[in-house]
């Protein structure tokens, strides 16, 4: 009996949005000092995938922030698309084929997956808005990440 699981193709959801990763991976490759790039979808919490690249800098150049990443990926993606954790990396695990060995990479900050500028809500009409959706998809708190 063969039982499939999920997706094998680089295209997750998040959000409720299709993505595909390689386009992510692509444009994180042009970043400034970013040598290889790979993204990955991490399930932060049942029903909340969150994405997580991983990357390496060329050796001659200064390691990029993770902000200035996260600005030049915003110039092009949507916001969902932009991920929500950089982990620089010396070197990327890959497989006896020279893929990226994505069982081997580590596993992500899950404090810097929420430690994006919260926007807490205004005025009691987006509070009561927020508590209704804090409740509703058990968030910690309402607003923006």
């Amino acid at each position: 009996n063969l039982e499939y699981l999920a997706r094998n193709d680089g295209q997750v959801k998040v959000r409720g949005f299709r993505v595909e990763l390689g386009e992510i991976e692509s444009l994180l490759h042009l970043c400034d000092g970013v040598r290889n790039s790979v993204v990955v979808a991490h399930e932060a919490s049942p029903g909340d995938t969150r994405l997580v690249a991983y990357y390496t800098v060329h050796a001659d150049a200064e390691a990029p922030d993770p902000e200035d990443l996260r600005a030049q990926l915003s110039a092009d993606l949507a916001e969902y698309m932009v991920p929500s954790v950089f982990m620089r990396l010396d070197t990327l695990p890959l497989t006896l084929n020279g893929k990226v060995d994505q069982k081997a990479l580590p596993a992500p900050d899950l404090n810097a997956m929420s430690a994006r500028t919260y926007v807490a809500p205004e005025g009691a009409t987006e509070q009561a808005l927020a508590d209704i959706f804090q409740e509703l998809l058990s968030l910690e708190r309402g607003g923006s990440p």
